[in-house]
């Protein structure tokens, strides 16, 4: 059994809206139970449109939801998702960044006064979702202003000791080919 989908939300001059089209699949033997897949699709965000990967797919059966191969692409801007989420620690959901604009996110912050311009590369891997979750991420950021201050370049490597289970974060600031700022160390 399947059924065809088309999700629209919001009116054509609104600043978010969602143009969602996507096939769910309905299985009653097999390990994933219900797969949603995602066709050609667009979402605006703050007046921008974004485009969704074409045959994303979700797995969904009782215990974990699989994503595979979900991006969201605006120009050379690209955010993907892969992996599994559940509540073996083993499974992971990986957060992919390539040349993502900081700039899309300051209608989020601009309530709290803050805006930011930067480069965002690199990636993020979420696991243990459902007990405690805990991240790795090994980012850098070309660029950055906060508040139409000039920070530097940004690299950042996070994850946890599974010994002490202990946050380890390693990063810096480089401005102008001087590094101003500098973290390194396990932080409870």
């Amino acid at each position: 059994d399947s059924l065809h989908l088309n999700i629209k939300l919001s009116d054509k001059t609104a600043y978010n809206q969602l143009d969602l089209n996507g096939l769910v699949e309905f299985n009653s033997t097999g390990s994933s139970k219900t797969k949603l897949t995602l066709l050609p699709s667009e979402v605006v965000i703050n007046q921008e449109v974004w485009k969704i990967y074409e045959k994303v797919a979700f797995n969904f059966d009782q215990n974990k939801i699989a994503v595979k191969d979900f991006g969201l692409t605006r120009n050379e801007q690209i955010i993907s998702v892969n992996g599994i989420i559940s509540s073996d620690p083993k499974d992971e959901l990986i957060i992919g960044f390539n040349k993502f604009q900081l700039t899309t996110l300051n209608p989020l912050t601009k309530a709290k006064g803050f805006y930011s311009t930067g480069e965002l590369n690199g990636k993020a891997v979420l696991y243990n979702l459902k007990n405690k979750p805990k991240v790795r991420a090994d980012i850098h950021i070309d660029s950055l202003t906060c508040n139409r201050i000039y920070i530097g370049d940004l690299d950042l490597e996070t994850g946890v000791d599974q010994g002490t289970n202990l946050a380890t974060i390693k990063g810096y600031i480089n401005k102008h080919g001087i590094k101003t700022a500098q973290v390194n160390g396990q932080y409870a």
